[in-house]
């Protein structure tokens, strides 16, 4: 999948890591399987992967701004 511009690969794919969690519960696991089917090949995954999963552990581990417009998808409901 080509990532979005002014981005990285790793970036966007913790992007999608953290929208599957928002989706199925914060205590799901994502698979690279989640990932494949949002359009990520295994070659993208092996090279991002290991840094998308600490972009996506830091973006978990902030505090959410009541006042974003990501907060309320990140809770499962619309922006």
């Amino acid at each position: 999948m080509a990532h979005r511009p002014n981005t990285t690969p790793a970036a966007d794919i913790a992007r999608d890591m953290l929208s599957v969690l928002a989706a199925r519960g914060d205590d799901a696991v994502v698979t690279d399987d989640d990932l494949i089917e949002r359009g990520w090949s295994r070659a993208d995954l092996i090279a991002h992967g290991p840094e998308a999963r600490q972009i996506a552990r830091k973006r978990l581990s902030r505090p959410l701004d009541r006042r974003s417009p990501r907060f309320g998808v990140l809770q499962g409901g619309m922006a």
